[in-house]
């Protein structure tokens, strides 16, 4: 960061100052900082004494607009400008570069390939640059990818950046910021190489989060370390006016976004345990049954970037349980791209086998969905409640354990991903998706559950008939059980 011909044109300026006090910690160098440098440290750390060895983890809380993927893209590209002595003969040391998409992704390996660029001596050691890898001809390769613990197994890592680590998304995974780090650490271990992740924080989940309770503030620490930082402690550029507005207007969210903290604000909408408990094992769809009264709704979509998504639903008691069940018969979820007329019809068909021909969703797009269910002969209404509104009516049916779902692996990820935001005075809760992911499967159950669990004229299944007298038509007994 600071000799000339490596990095130092960019990185020795007074701006970037407790940016190498943080690298000064990387390198397990705190007493060759200066006395205010180590008080600087010491609240970056919430440790009382500094630690005297190079942590094999680092952990980055970090404001935005702080210069974050600089930073990492810096690291990465002196990870990759070591040598590696205990190589095997053939082999290729890998420091993977991850990022929360391939946008993103492209952007850091841009400032990596320019810090390499920039020096004569590291352009020396360049030997091909591809659009996600930078290779060097002293057997190492600098490899930037999305979030996928899958594409790290089985390699040699020389080291591993995660870059936004809060905001990693997987279709597979509600967490896969934590299954990404089980899978960097075995990689890492041959060469002992340096696992940083850094971000802004988010909730209080995940591995940034789990890394805060473990080391920050933690002297007896050797293994990690968790540096928590403002935008302003790392880039004092930054216009102070501008970030006290920001607080002013929204502190919850600026207290994140800014400060580095996580958000008190924000909680899981449901856990691991009730959304497994309310999953019935390798049942993937149920078969339209007579007796049964069932409802749909829907999540529309254009067909660019979010699926289509229709749920169908009933509500029913069984033998020996005296309270109702919400059971999930069906779930489709179309990815786009798509034809939204095309998936319509289709939709349709799939309403006619459980004898709809009404669904319920939200106003997307105005008229459109309307008219297109209706060509097909089905009855599109707007919910009467909004997105949020409906997922606080299911809560109590998920947490007084009424809901049989079916095991769709996307489903779960969506339903643990949700997040429920507390709000002050009379405003009600929120709940959304967190930024990057989707939620189209868990809106469409969500309708069908909260529908199903409105309706009146409860449908009693056969085998609770099979066991039960039927009064006769207009009897005082049959107006009692009505």
């Amino acid at each position: 960061m600071t000799t000339p011909e490596l990095a130092g044109v960019e990185f020795s300026g007074p701006s970037w100052a407790t940016w190498r006090v943080i690298a000064r910690l990387i390198d397990g160098d705190s007493h060759l900082l200066s006395t205010d440098e180590q008080a600087l440290a010491l609240q970056l750390t919430g440790r009382t004494r500094l630690p005297k060895v190079a942590p094999r983890e680092v952990y980055v809380g970090a404001g935005r607009r702080s210069g974050k993927s600089r930073f990492s893209a810096l690291v990465s590209a002196w990870l990759a400008a070591q040598e590696y002595p205990q190589l095997a003969a053939g082999e290729t040391a890998i420091v993977a570069h991850v990022a929360p998409d391939r946008r993103q992704a492209a952007i850091d390996l841009d400032y990596t390939r320019g810090i390499v660029e920039a020096s004569a001596m590291l352009r020396a050691e360049l030997v091909s640059a591809t659009q996600d890898t930078l290779e060097f001809r002293h057997r190492t390769a600098l490899e930037v990818a999305t979030a996928s613990y899958r594409t790290v197994r089985g390699r040699t890592l020389a080291g591993a950046v995660v870059d936004e680590s809060a905001f990693l998304r997987a279709d597979d995974s509600a967490l896969p910021d934590l299954e990404l780090a089980r899978a960097l650490r075995p990689a890492l271990l041959t060469l002992k190489g340096l696992l940083l992740a850094i971000s802004s924080p988010h909730r209080k989940v995940g591995l940034l989060y789990e890394a805060h309770r473990k080391y920050f503030g933690n002297d007896d620490a050797t293994r990690g370390l968790y540096i928590q930082a403002s935008s302003r402690q790392l880039n004092p550029t930054l216009d102070e006016e501008a970030i006290a507005e920001a607080m002013e207007d929204d502190p919850a969210a600026a207290q994140s976004e800014f400060l580095g903290l996580f958000r008190a604000d924000l909680q899981s909408f449901l856990d691991d345990a009730t959304v497994d408990g309310a999953i019935v094992p390798n049942r993937r769809a149920l078969p339209s049954t007579p007796g049964y009264r069932y409802v749909a709704f829907c999540d529309p979509s254009g067909g660019r970037s979010d699926s289509f998504t229709l749920a169908i639903a009933h509500q029913e008691r069984k033998r020996g349980d005296r309270s109702e069940r919400i059971v999930l018969d069906h779930l489709r979820v179309i990815a786009p791209p798509f034809d939204p007329e095309a998936t319509v019809e289709s939709l349709c068909a799939t309403l006619a086998d459980y004898g709809l021909r009404q669904v319920e969703g939200d106003a997307y797009a105005g008229e459109w969905v309307t008219a297109m269910f209706r060509k097909f002969g089905v009855t599109y209404r707007p919910a009467g409640l909004s997105k949020s509104e409906i997922y606080l009516e299911t809560l109590p049916l998920f947490t007084q354990g009424k809901v049989e779902l079916l095991d769709v692996p996307v489903l779960r990820t969506q339903l643990l991903l949700l997040e429920r935001r507390s709000r002050s005075g009379s405003r009600a809760d929120t709940v959304d998706h967190p930024r990057g992911a989707h939620d189209d499967a868990a809106n469409s159950v969500a309708g069908a559950l909260w529908r199903a669990a409105a309706r009146r004229g409860l449908q009693i299944s056969e085998d609770v008939l099979d066991a039960v007298s039927v009064p006769a038509p207009g009897s005082p007994a049959m107006a009692a059980q009505h």
